[in-house]
């Protein structure tokens, strides 16, 4: 895990549906969120 500021992140997790993954990047001074769904 890294500690401190950043511009993006990351996350994945499974559920019933299969696997998500979920990023944010900020654009300035808002957040862009994305997410995908492998199943």
């Amino acid at each position: 895990m890294d500690r401190g500021p950043d511009d993006d992140v990351e996350v994945s997790f499974v559920g019933p549906a299969g696997e998500y993954e979920v990023d944010a990047v900020c654009v300035g001074d808002q957040p862009e969120i994305g997410w995908e769904l492998d199943d």
